[in-house]
């Protein structure tokens, strides 16, 4: 997601292993699920594979009640709609970690105000270790992180040998491996 990038700015894509999130949905109560790119024509055959199956299989909600079936299509439809984005940003591959605390609340995912380039916004903080009381192993840097990409940037190099360090000094195996350059160019703001 390089469009937002240009001037003096370095950052950078970290790729998750979403597994990990997996092992964590009750605990977290938190969910990752990959980006539907595209307008109706994707979505709606998506929607209507869901449905049917519904329809193929009516003893998936037998002994379940109208509230729990409304709950049930209500979240999917909540993920559906969090997790479609245009088209254009296909090349991003991108997963969203979704949580929903009025309905889900995770004591482990702490609510705070943080602005964000000038605008404050309440935001949900997902650990991303192991902490006491969660039970997730898995939950450590070295299992969560896949891969992180340096962006465009006037000092690339810079950049990664800072994060491979950093990845190295938080015990991430072969920290040089997980660390690339993005060939996009930077693009400069005026």
């Amino acid at each position: 997601m390089w469009r937002a990038y240009g001037g003096t700015t370095s950052g950078a894509a970290i790729i998750f292993n979403t597994e990990v999130f997996n092992d964590g949905q009750g605990v977290l109560s938190s969910h990752a699920s990959p980006v539907l790119y595209g307008n109706i024509e994707e979505f709606l055959p998506q929607f209507e594979a869901v449905v049917q199956r519904l329809e193929e299989n009516p003893q998936l909600l037998q002994g379940v009640s109208a509230d729990t079936a409304f709950n049930a299509v209500a979240a999917v439809l909540d993920f559906a709609i969090l997790s479609t984005k245009h088209l254009g940003f296909a090349e991003e591959k991108e997963w969203r970690v979704i949580h929903r605390p009025f309905e889900f609340a995770s004591a482990h995912v702490i609510e705070k105000v943080s602005t964000i380039r000038g605008t404050p916004q309440l935001i949900y903080e997902l650990p991303l270790v192991d902490m006491p009381g969660m039970n997730m192993p898995s939950l450590n840097i070295d299992k969560l992180i896949h891969h992180v990409i340096i962006g465009p940037s006037q000092y690339p190099d810079t950049a990664w040998q800072a994060i491979v360090e950093a990845l190295r000094s938080n015990n991430v195996t072969e920290p040089e491996a997980r660390v690339s350059v993005s060939e996009i160019p930077l693009r400069q703001w005026g």
